[in-house]
């Protein structure tokens, strides 16, 4: 009897040890707060006692006037990363299932036929079912009549409490903003539509300074290409260094890896709040400002002042 008793009192310590110790190599749970993220967590990426990301109904918001790279370019990884990865869905969600163009919406400057289709999966009526991530573009169709814009403004406002992420390129971001689900968090957008783009959502916490900005669970990124680097950020904080790792080395995709590196705030003259100095595109005509979402140096040298000098650009083509 005394052996038994000895040996259930062993155990019990033993097992109290082995506890203590797991607990020891467990790390803690930070939030960790920088000049482009609030103090706000995201949620966790992996499901409790499993090694799967929760991930996996990702949807793509589009509309007439989409850009394209702020489409294919994030579309690219995630291409790859389904590869990979089984059980990925992908989704292309538009007001109707007719293609959707990526020309400009606006008639003056669209006398070249040259604008691509994508075809949608889904309709705003009829979405898919158990959306993890919604991803919206920007594109001179954010810049279309509110009323036809409307109905994607309150799409995105119902889905997203549903959503495990909300992601915009560019200024797609100004779609969240009208939707809403920006006030009071921190956000960032194409610089060379600033102006416009942080008009849409005074509520919003505008950060000049970023090539994406992370806030809870929603991520923004600067313009066009720089939602190819906000989206590798997000696929290693879902699925992690590895594998993203990997899926950037088979597209020889050299990451910028710092949220804040943003020349073009510099190029643009991005401020928040805005201040007299700063670009002016959203008074431009429409047909001046369409197709803005590109950095193309003829457009800088309409403004002598913005014109980039070399200083801004090494650092992009000299990286380690």
């Amino acid at each position: 009897m005394r052996l038994l008793l000895l040996r259930v009192v062993m155990a019990s310590l033993l097992g109290t040890a082995l506890a203590h110790e797991g607990h020891d190599d467990e790390p803690m749970s930070t939030v960790t707060t920088t000049p482009v993220t609030t103090a706000t967590p995201a949620p966790s990426s992996v499901p409790s006692g499993g090694s799967e990301p929760v991930v996996r109904n990702i949807g793509y918001l589009v509309f007439n006037g989409y850009e394209v790279l702020d489409v294919y370019g994030p579309l690219s990884p995630l291409n790859m990363l389904a590869n990979t990865t089984p059980n990925l869905t992908m989704s292309i969600i538009s007001a109707s299932l007719d293609p959707v163009s990526s020309s400009s919406i606006d008639a003056a400057t669209n006398s070249s036929n040259f604008g691509q289709t994508i075809v949608p999966t889904h309709t705003l009526a009829s979405p898919p079912e158990d959306l993890d991530v919604l991803f919206v573009p920007g594109g001179s169709g954010t810049r279309a009549n509110a009323t036809e814009l409307q109905p994607y403004f309150d799409f995105i406002a119902a889905q997203y409490p549903n959503l495990k992420y909300l992601i915009s390129v560019c200024t797609g971001a100004t779609m969240l903003a009208r939707a809403g689900v920006l006030d009071g968090r921190q956000a960032t957008s194409n610089k060379f539509s600033w102006e416009f783009g942080t008009s849409t959502g005074p509520n919003v916490n505008w950060v000049p300074h970023a090539r994406w900005v992370v806030d809870g669970n929603i991520w923004t990124t600067s313009g066009v290409s720089a939602g190819i680097d906000g989206t590798f950020a997000w696929l290693q904080h879902v699925w992690g260094e590895e594998k993203t790792k990997r899926i950037a080395n088979i597209l020889e995709y050299e990451r910028e890896m710092n949220s804040t590196a943003d020349p073009f705030a510099d190029v643009w003259k991005a401020t928040w709040p805005i201040t007299p100095s700063s670009t002016t595109t959203s008074s431009m005509p429409m047909g001046t400002s369409v197709g803005s979402e590109h950095s193309h140096s003829r457009r800088m040298e309409m403004d002598t002042d913005s014109k980039p000098n070399q200083e801004y650009w090494l650092p992009l083509v000299q990286r380690n």
